[in-house]
């Protein structure tokens, strides 16, 4: 599943972000796995070691009205344009595990085990989601998240929240994409929260959370990551 960027990265119409920060959803019992397999020395400040990480993406698909269902995905990293991801489980869509996404170099294709076919295409630029990117970091410290370092666990947080406009064009059909609070209010706030890895050159995210008007609707957690040392 690739997922374009949310608020903080290039905005696009209110209705499409809604339905994807929606769409992306975990929770956060798992961070001391996500950090207990040391990184090895960095060779690069903008890219990852290679790596398998294992994240779960856990939401209501389709709105917020519908019920929560969980994604888990493991991702076979070698550099931003040779990996490839599995859909080792899923709650709501069980029929699509075995699911595969894979880049190499400029080729992408996806695999669908439900059908047993793949496609293939020519994207050189296909990133593995739009929340993990090397360096994202530093944008969201450009565009004003506040940092809370904990750099006894080698972590550090960054968190900002936005008022949004409510839209009372979306019809009925599209599902329920915002707070019940836009029957009554103009905006309502959007709060994005990210946990880094500082102990990993770029960092490396490993919880990401949105809450409107403080409820939380959407989170990715990382619950596994062994480097490839060899």
């Amino acid at each position: 599943m690739h997922i374009p960027l949310p608020a903080s990265a290039q905005r696009l119409t209110s209705r499409a972000v809604l339905l994807l920060l929606v769409a992306a959803i975990a929770s956060v019992g798992l961070l001391t796995i996500a950090t207990a397999t040391p990184a090895p020395a960095a060779e690069s400040q903008s890219e990852w070691p290679s790596m398998t990480l294992t994240y779960a993406i856990e939401g209501k698909f389709g709105g917020l009205d519908q019920p929560t269902t969980v994604q888990t995905w493991q991702l076979s990293y070698d550099d931003q344009h040779h990996w490839s991801k599995e859909r080792v489980a899923d709650t709501g869509e069980p029929r699509t595990v075995g699911e595969i996404h894979r880049l190499e170099g400029t080729t992408f294709s996806t695999y669908s085990a439900e059908s047993g076919t793949t496609v293939s295409n020519e994207k050189p630029n296909v990133a593995v989601d739009w929340w993990l990117l090397p360096g994202r970091e530093v944008k969201l410290q450009d565009q004003g998240y506040e940092e809370e370092p904990d750099p006894e666990r080698s972590l550090v947080r960054y968190t900002k929240t936005e008022s949004w406009p409510c839209d009372r064009t979306i019809p009925e059909s599209v599902g329920v994409t915002q707070p019940d609070s836009c029957a009554t209010d103009d905006t309502f706030e959007v709060t994005e929260s990210v946990l880094y890895r500082t102990d990993v050159t770029p960092m490396l995210p490993i919880e990401l959370t949105t809450a409107f008007n403080g409820d939380v609707t959407s989170t990715i957690t990382v619950s596994d990551v062994q480097f490839n040392t060899e």
